[in-house]
């Protein structure tokens, strides 16, 4: 899964990100909206995929604040890209990993 968030990373290309989300009850203009959303955040430079619960983080600024790993069924996949603020500080959006028919799927944190 991380190495296929990569993949849409360096051809920035929100489609193939967002080819590996489950999209089961949001209606269209939802996924139209949160696929331009994915846009967004793939014009950022992209820092680091990671799961919540990774101790070794991908970026060399990591914050202390960091909210707890979710249970042992449930997991994340954390995306940093570089903050469009001004403020240096790495932007953190994440992705619920779900397991849906065999395979691993993400989910929006809506």
């Amino acid at each position: 899964m991380r190495q296929s968030v990569l993949d849409a990373f360096s051809t920035r290309d929100p489609n193939r990100l967002a080819g590996l989300m489950l999209w089961g009850g949001y209606g269209q203009q939802s996924v139209v909206a949160d696929i331009r959303s994915l846009g967004g955040l793939m014009q950022r430079p992209l820092l680091g995929v990671g799961q919540a619960d990774d101790d070794s983080a991908d970026t060399p600024a990591s914050s202390g604040s960091a909210p707890p790993a979710p249970p042992n069924d449930e997991r994340q996949l954390v995306v940093r890209t570089a903050a469009d603020d001004g403020s240096g500080q790495p932007r953190e959006t994440r992705f619920d990993v779900v397991r849906r028919s065999g395979c691993l799927w993400l989910r929006g944190r809506g």
